[in-house]
C-alpha cells in the first residue's frame, strides 16, 4: 500500500511539474520578443534551412521582376487585372496554389491597412480568377496573422518593419518569440507543442481561433463553415479517429508510440525537455506532427528506429498500421492493425495506389478542384465514393459515369463475401472448440488434444488477422479469402483430430454433446462482438 501510495505520488508531481513548466513557458512568452527566423539559425541552421525551403516561409513575398519571372507573368498581366503601378503592390500572398496581391494605394506607410486585390493568379492553371471584387478583402483583419509572425489582430499591430515581413510563417509562430531564449537558451526554454490546435490556429476555416501555445485546452473555436475549402485540416482532423487515439487506448507505454503525439517527447526527435511520456500522463492523440515534420513539411516517421527518416505516402501510414508479420510467418492469439501486410501485394498496391489516395482523397479545393486531400481518413468523403474513386483520382472515373452508384456496390460486394466467409470460419471454430472439450471430458489421447488445439490456434490467428485488417477484405480481397480458407482448413482439422476419438454416444450424451455446441456458440459470439 506504502509503494503505491509513494508511486500515485511520484505521478501526481510529474504531472504537476509538466503543468508547471508550461506555465512559466506562457508566462515568458508574454515577456519576450520576436527575434526572426536569422537569430534562430546561430544554433539551429540545419532546422532553419528546412524551414527555408518549405512553404512556410513563402506565405509572404517581395513583388519582384524575379518573380514575376518565376511565375511567367509580364507587366502587362498584372496591368490588365489592375495590379499597377507596381509601387502599390509590394508584396504577394502565397505562391504554392496561387498568388494574390496586397494593395497598399490606401495608406501605404501603413501595411495593417493594405487590402488584397480583386484579381488572383491561379499557379495550376495560369489563369486568372476574381477575388472578393464586392469588397476587397482587409488583409491586417483577415490574413496578417496567418501569413506572417508576430502579428496581432486585436490592434493590428506587426513585431517588425514592413521589410520584415517576408520571413512570413517563421519558428516563433509554432515556438513563441525568442528574444528571452536567445539569452538564456536552457534557462529560457521555447516552447515545444505538439498538440493539434498549433496547426489549427491557421488550417482551419473560419474565424481566428484563440490559442496560446503550449495550451492545447485554451483553443476556442467552433467549425461553421460548408466543407470543400481550403485551410479545413483541423476540421478534418477533429472528425478523424486520429484525434480519439487515445480515448481507449491499451494500457501499456508501448502503445503510445502509435497513440500519442506525445511519445515523439520519448525519441531523439526531441531532446529539448527531459520528460518521459507514459500512458499514465500522455494527453495528446495522433496529431499533425505525427505524419508531418513540422519543420521541412514533408511526411515523416515519427518512431521507431528510423525516427525523423522522410517517409512516402505509404510508409507514413504504415509505420503504425501494421502488424509486424503475417500469419503464415507467426501465430498470435490477436492481431492489431495488420493493413500494411494486407494492402501489400494488391491489386491497388501494384497499381501504385497508396493509403491516402482513398484515405484522404482529393476532395477540397483551394485554387482548383481537387488540389488538397482530406483530413478525416474516411473513404466516402462527404458521403460518396466519387472523390477516392472517380473524380479527382480518374481512375474509375468512367465506371463512375456510366454507373454512379459502381464503386458502392462493389465495395459492398467484395465485404459481404468477406463477412459471408469469416462467419462460416466462425461456426467452424465453434464447432473445433465443442469437439476438443468432448474430447478432454472423455479422456481421449492427450497428443491428439494438443495437436487440435494447435490447429484451432492457427485457425484462430488467420482469422484475427483478416478482421484485425478492418476493411472486410477491401484492401486485398484474395489475399483474405485465401487466409479465411486457411482457417477455415486448419479449424475442420482440429475437430477432425478429435473426432475420431470420440465414442458413440447414447441419446443422453447426444443431447449433452449438442448442449456443449450450442453453449459455445454462444460463448464465442459474445466474445467476438464484445472484442469487436
Amino acid at each position: 500500500m506504502v509503494r503505491k501510495s509513494s508511486m500515485l505520488l511520484l505521478l501526481i508531481i510529474v504531472i504537476a511539474g509538466v503543468s508547471i513548466s508550461s506555465s512559466s513557458l506562457r508566462a515568458q512568452q508574454t515577456t519576450a520578443n520576436y527575434v526572426g527566423p536569422q537569430a534562430c539559425s546561430t544554433c539551429h541552421g540545419s532546422i532553419v534551412t528546412s524551414w527555408n525551403n518549405s512553404i512556410h516561409s513563402e506565405m509572404i513575398k517581395k513583388l519582384t521582376p524575379e518573380l514575376l519571372a518565376e511565375y511567367n507573368l509580364t507587366e502587362a498581366d498584372l496591368q490588365a487585372h489592375g495590379i499597377w503601378p507596381l509601387q502599390n503592390f509590394p508584396y504577394t500572398i502565397g505562391g504554392t496554389w496561387k498568388l494574390r496581391f496586397l494593395n497598399a494605394t490606401a495608406d501605404p506607410s501603413n501595411y495593417t491597412k493594405w487590402t488584397v486585390a480583386v484579381w488572383q493568379y491561379i499557379i495550376a492553371t495560369g489563369e486568372w480568377a476574381p477575388y472578393h471584387p464586392e469588397a476587397p478583402k482587409d488583409w491586417g483583419a483577415k490574413c496578417a496573422q496567418c501569413h506572417v509572425t508576430g502579428f496581432d489582430s486585436s490592434n493590428e499591430t506587426f513585431w517588425g518593419t514592413p521589410d520584415q515581413l517576408t520571413v512570413s510563417v517563421e519558428c516563433e509562430s509554432c515556438h513563441g518569440p525568442g528574444s528571452l531564449h536567445i539569452t538564456n537558451p536552457m534557462g529560457n526554454k521555447m516552447i515545444i507543442d505538439v498538440s493539434a490546435q498549433v496547426c489549427g490556429q491557421c488550417h482551419v476555416r473560419g474565424s481566428f481561433p484563440e490559442y496560446e501555445l503550449g495550451d492545447p485546452s485554451s483553443f476556442n473555436y467552433t467549425h461553421g463553415e460548408k466543407p470543400h475549402k481550403h485551410h479545413q485540416q483541423f476540421y478534418d482532423w477533429n472528425m478523424s479517429a486520429h484525434s480519439r487515439s487515445m480515448e481507449t487506448p491499451k494500457p501499456a507505454d508501448f502503445c503510445l508510440a502509435c497513440h500519442s503525439a506525445d511519445n515523439i517527447f520519448n525519441t531523439e526527435l526531441i531532446t529539448y525537455l527531459d520528460i518521459m511520456y507514459t500512458i499514465q500522463n500522455a494527453t495528446n492523440p495522433v496529431t499533425c506532427v505525427n505524419c508531418h515534420n513540422p519543420h521541412a513539411l514533408d511526411l515523416r516517421i515519427s518512431h521507431g528506429s528510423n525516427a525523423g527518416a522522410k517517409a512516402d505516402e505509404i510508409t507514413v501510414c504504415t509505420q503504425c498500421h501494421t502488424g509486424g508479420g503475417k500469419p503464415e510467418e507467426m501465430v498470435k492469439d490477436e492481431w492489431h492493425h495488420t493493413q500494411a501486410e494486407t494492402f501489400n501485394g494488391s491489386i491497388h498496391y501494384a497499381s501504385g495506389v497508396t493509403c491516402v489516395s482513398c484515405h484522404m482523397p482529393l476532395d477540397t479545393k483551394s485554387a482548383v478542384a481537387y488540389d488538397l486531400r482530406n483530413h478525416t481518413m474516411i473513404v466516402n468523403s462527404y458521403q460518396t465514393y466519387e472523390y477516392s474513386c472517380g473524380q479527382a483520382t480518374g481512375c474509375h472515373k468512367e465506371q463512375l459515369e456510366t454507373w454512379p452508384n459502381w464503386a458502392e456496390q462493389r465495395i459492398e460486394e467484395i465485404q459481404t463475401t468477406t463477412n459471408d466467409t469469416i462467419t462460416m470460419v466462425e461456426d467452424a471454430i465453434t464447432q473445433a472448440e465443442a469437439a476438443i472439450t468432448i474430447a478432454n471430458q472423455t479422456g481421449a489421447d492427450p497428443t491428439l488434444i494438443e495437436e487440435a488445439e494447435n490447429l484451432l490456434l492457427k485457425a484462430k490467428s488467420y482469422l484475427s488477422f483478416v478482421e484485425a485488417d478492418g476493411s472486410l477484405g477491401f484492401h486485398n480481397p484474395l489475399y483474405s479469402l485465401s487466409l479465411l480458407n486457411e482457417a477455415l482448413y486448419y479449424a475442420n482439422e482440429a475437430r477432425a483430430r478429435v473426432s475420431v476419438v470420440i465414442p458413440e454416444f447414447t441419446s443422453t450424451a447426444l443431447l449433452l454433446t449438442f448442449m456443449i455446441i450450442l453453449l459455445a456458440a454462444v460463448a464465442y459470439k459474445t466474445k467476438t462482438k464484445r472484442e469487436n
